[in-house]
């Protein structure tokens, strides 16, 4: 299924911001790496998600080719009294595809540059123990993988 006309993915660029405006023409072209992101959390529904992010609680990134959407993340961005932290809630994608393991670290440091723009102080994520691996450039604080930034 094609991607909305909305969001126009640069081939350069595999990992793109959706604009809040473009969410409801976008999810129903994610909702299944929304919920495989989900299969493992088991905090919120589909729907949840989609509410959080059609009222900007929440921001929705997708990666693809312009024509297929591989997989997507999720992040939320919360200021606490001492820091403020882009937290990579939701992620999921397709094997196989440009949004394969190896690209992960490349495509975080999109999302890091944009949480830099913000003002915030860290990037963090909560994952299985297998992320360590795949995030070399995080560090482990209890069960949580984090990026100063």
């Amino acid at each position: 299924m094609p991607v909305d006309a909305a969001v126009v993915l640069s081939p350069s660029v595999s990992l793109n911001l959706v604009p809040l405006d473009a969410i409801d023409g976008i999810v129903p072209q994610c909702e299944h790496h929304i919920q495989r992101a989900l299969d493992f959390a088991g905090s919120h529904t589909v729907a949840d998600v989609c509410a959080d992010l059609r009222q900007g609680k929440a921001q929705l990134w997708i990666a693809g080719d312009g024509e297929t959407i591989d997989g997507i993340v999720v992040t939320t961005v919360t200021q606490y009294p001492q820091r403020k932290e882009c937290f990579i809630w939701l992620l999921a994608g397709s094997r196989g595809s440009a949004y394969s393991w190896p690209r992960i670290n490349e495509m975080l440091g999109e999302i890091e540059t944009w949480a830099k723009t913000l003002d915030c102080d860290l990037v963090s994520l909560e994952g299985r123990s297998g992320w360590e691996r795949v995030l070399p450039k995080y560090e482990k604080t209890k069960v949580i993988l984090e990026r100063r930034l």
